[in-house]
């Protein structure tokens, strides 16, 4: 099965599945967008269809994984209408200018639903964008400029866009890899702001121990890096809490995740697999459907609750990649690595128990792609020995 591709970075060229994915997402979310607004294709062709069989551009599709595209399903799932439609079509042309799709952008609109453009958030009202190439600016509604835009082109094909004339919004990560510094603050009008958490505002020390953590899989487990730099494309750095490092991913922000001020290599390492492997597992959720809907809940050690199969599914797969990656850095290390045997106990417990709650499941529920990549997964780690 095609899918069990995304199970591990084991299981073979998970970059071209992303790539086609990725363009396949963009057309799914157009034709969710137009069934949901009850317009014809022909009222407003977003592209997606055009895009497909160029070479340059099927190369940069995974710079469609973004936020912006994930903002779209957003509104969509939260049942905006058709008087947000100017809001929609500004947000489905960002993610393709923004991606390199196409080379220019002229648009205005007028909402009282905020936006975000390339990592920056802007509140209900009236704006301008206009973009052409590697240069973005943001104006409001009597042409004051409010910020620029910039292109930079990193190592894995997609582009990083970042606030000009400020290199302190932009992470360089290992063989120039772009992680664009966001923040949480879209999270206050989706969730509500009671559940926004505190933004770190000093970089530069979440900046070093950010980067401890990629050179370090960037090192001793290669493959594990490129898994992450396919996908990564933003951070919203937060306030560290006591006792460890906290991560989120969100199913409709795309790219993006939230990561506490990291507190050793072996938590942070695990929260970057941990989050970069919803990326894999969330573009499938939108692509595909991984388990029967009607299974019952199951307990989750990780959340001491019980949780639905598609939840346990989506844990696991994380989780058994957050092993695989430990156990390559601790064979291949060179130097000890304070914590990482711990943090490998502590992941295998969590493993098992997960494994325990799946396979309670009545057998007509474990079938489809969803158990397929959980079979690779348990297949991949007994080749590693830690099953």
């Amino acid at each position: 099965m095609v899918f069990d591709i995304f199970a591990t970075p084991h299981e073979g060229d998970f970059v071209g599945l992303f790539n086609k994915l990725s363009l396949r997402s963009l057309g799914k979310t157009e034709e969710l967008l137009d069934n949901h607004l009850r317009r014809t294709r022909d009222h407003h062709d977003f592209g997606a269809k055009n895009l497909r069989g160029d070479p340059k551009l099927e190369a940069r599709a995974n710079g469609l994984w973004t936020p912006e595209m994930g903002f779209i399903r957003m509104g969509i799932n939260k049942g905006f209408g058709v008087e947000d439609e100017g809001w929609f079509d500004v947000l489905v042309n960002l993610t393709l200018f923004l991606s390199g799709m196409v080379n220019e952008i002229n648009v205005s609109y007028s909402s009282d639903k905020p936006i975000v453009i390339g990592g920056q958030y802007l509140e209900k009202g009236s704006y301008k964008l206009v973009g052409l190439d590697a240069e973005l600016s943001v104006f409001d509604k009597v042409d004051n400029k409010l910020f620029s835009l910039n292109r930079i082109d990193g190592a894995t094909e997609s582009y990083c866009w970042v606030l000009e004339h400020d290199s302190s919004s932009v992470f360089v990560g290992p063989d120039v890899q772009y992680i664009k510094y966001s923040n949480s603050e879209w999270y206050k009008f989706w969730e509500g702001e009671d559940k926004q958490k505190s933004v770190l505002l000093d970089r530069r020390l979440f900046g070093e121990k950010l980067s401890a953590a990629l050179s370090c899989i960037n090192e001793f487990s290669p493959r594990y890096y490129d898994w992450i730099s396919l996908v990564l494309k933003e951070i919203a750095p937060l306030k560290g809490i006591k006792g460890g490092t906290e991560s989120a991913s969100f199913i409709f922000c795309p790219g993006q995740i939230h990561l506490t001020e990291p507190t050793s290599v072996p938590s942070t390492v695990s929260a970057l697999i941990h989050e970069c492997s919803h990326q894999y597992f969330h573009m499938l959720m939108w692509n595909t459907v991984l388990c029967d809907s009607h299974a019952p809940f199951a307990y989750s050690a990780l959340k001491d609750m019980e949780r639905p199969l598609s939840s346990l599914l989506l844990a696991h797969h994380a989780v058994g990649n957050i092993l695989l990656g430990l156990g390559e850095i601790n064979n291949k290390k060179s130097f000890i690595i304070h914590g990482l045997e711990e943090e490998i106990s502590h992941t295998k417990k969590q493993l098992l128990s997960l494994n325990s709650s799946i396979n309670s499941y009545n057998p007509k529920y474990l079938q489809g792609v969803g158990y397929s990549i959980f079979l690779a997964i348990n297949n991949r780690l007994r080749s590693f020995g830690f099953l």
